[in-house]
């Protein structure tokens, strides 16, 4: 499990299922999953993206529709990472997770 934060807070957001391409937020429940760079929620809405490696932003104006929902994969149980310093990019909101 690879742990993410959120662009702009530096809020510990959850982690990242690289084996299944599943995203958990940082209570353990699976919200979404990833096709390529883009993070979808489970009803197929768009989450955001990947920015550097382990952060996660929802970039201003930009939505890609996924056709269909997704199954949920069953929860996880770790222990949340700490939060980090924030990094305000240019184009990038917080994504919602």
């Amino acid at each position: 499990m690879k742990p993410l934060w959120k662009l702009p807070s530096g809020q510990f957001a959850g982690w990242l299922d690289e084996k299944n391409l599943r995203v958990y937020n940082s209570d353990g429940t699976n919200v979404g999953i990833t096709l390529g760079n883009v993070i979808y929620y489970l009803s197929g809405l768009y989450i955001g993206e990947f920015c550097n490696n382990d952060w996660v932003g929802r970039k201003r104006g930009v939505s890609y529709p996924l056709q269909g929902s997704i199954s949920p994969f069953v929860g996880i149980a770790m222990s949340p990472y700490s939060n980090r310093v924030g990094i305000s990019l240019s184009g990038w909101d917080e994504p919602d997770f």
